[in-house]
């Protein structure tokens, strides 16, 4: 047989995720012979690297993983607990709460800066919707929560944040916007007449 040519067939293939622990050792190094200086050591130890959530065995990675898995793509923590499981890691939700909690604790200052951005700009479009919220007994709430939405109306650097609030009250927007000066486009909800400052432009969705 004489060879006449090749033909090709693309697989898609899947490679699992998978977990593994990454050991770092810190040395410490003393001079015998040095006579330490007034109220200092005469001792050093390596650092290990740096993650956002110190002592902590969460790494970064693992961190913006357990982060993308609930805002992202909407998985709560109750199942990301059976996801690790799968993986052979025992996560309890507890852990995974803490974690989240602190990350936003350690992202509130750069929140604080995005703000201060977003209410530079002469645009914004707000909304509001109710959310789920479980009471400290894990039962959920009977009454109704909300997350504030505030983003730059345009697409050039945009930014988007998030306020969660107890209320529907006027008075949220008139806090997180007492700062801003322009245009306001809203769905016409009267909660946001209580802006100063502002011009209301409405969504068309709203009024057609």
């Amino acid at each position: 047989m004489d060879f006449i040519g090749t033909t090709s067939k693309e697989i898609l293939k899947y490679i699992p995720a998978k977990l593994y622990v990454e050991e770092h050792i810190n040395y410490s190094y003393a001079c015998k012979s040095c006579q330490p200086e007034e109220e200092k050591t005469n001792i050093i130890t390596s650092k290990a690297p740096n993650t956002l959530l110190s002592k902590s065995m969460a790494s970064n990675e693992i961190l913006s993983h357990v982060i993308s898995l609930k805002y992202l793509y909407a998985l709560p923590l109750y199942r990301q607990e059976n996801y690790f499981k799968m993986l052979g890691l025992s996560l309890s939700r507890q852990t995974l709460s803490n974690w989240i909690v602190r990350a936003a604790n350690e992202f509130e200052l750069v929140y604080k800066i995005m703000k201060k951005e977003l209410l530079k700009r002469n645009y914004i479009q707000a909304d509001e919707t109710t959310l789920k919220v479980l009471e400290k007994n894990g039962d959920e709430s009977r009454t109704k929560h909300y997350m504030w939405l505030y983003k730059s109306g345009t697409n050039i650097n945009p930014i988007i944040l998030y306020e969660y609030q107890r209320t529907r009250s006027g008075t949220n927007p008139k806090n997180f916007l007492e700062k801003f000066s322009g245009y306001l486009q809203t769905d016409g909800y009267a909660g946001y007449n209580r802006v100063k400052n502002v011009k209301q432009l409405y969504c068309l969705a709203h009024i057609l």
